[in-house]
């Protein structure tokens, strides 16, 4: 009797072909799921920080609401924000004026990061004068 335990080179050329055919995608699929995934938390983090930040904007009076920019601190010191303070009036938002003539004030928060470069997030609120 013949022991024909193991691989024949033709066997193993098959294999070869069949994974070499099968791997790449696989491996672009899995790459792709890892990256979303990354692009995802830091979403959820920028936007999560943002708030955070305009939370502590309102809690400022009228006159302390200014223009700012700076970093987050601990497990978030790869993101940073900047705040950006417009006089504006009614009942274009959207447009600047004199400070001198309105009671409203247009804020904007963007906070980026260093891991998504080109993800950021922006939230804007209105606050008037009491």
């Amino acid at each position: 009797m013949k022991n024909n335990s193991g691989f024949s080179l033709i066997g193993l050329v098959i294999f070869m072909v069949v994974a070499g055919i099968a791997l790449p995608p696989l491996l672009i699929i899995a790459y792709n799921s890892v990256q979303n995934s990354v692009a995802t938390e830091v979403m959820l983090n920028s936007v999560n920080l943002a708030n955070e930040k305009m939370e502590d904007l309102k809690t400022l009076s009228f006159t302390n609401l200014v223009n700012q920019t700076g970093s987050f601190s601990g497990a978030f010191s790869q993101y940073s924000y900047s705040v950006t303070v417009y006089y504006v009036s009614p009942p274009n938002y959207d447009l600047s004026v004199n400070p001198t003539v309105t009671n409203y004030k247009r804020v904007v928060v963007v906070v980026t990061n260093n891991i998504v470069s080109e993800m950021q997030s922006n939230l804007v609120t209105l606050i008037s004068k009491p």
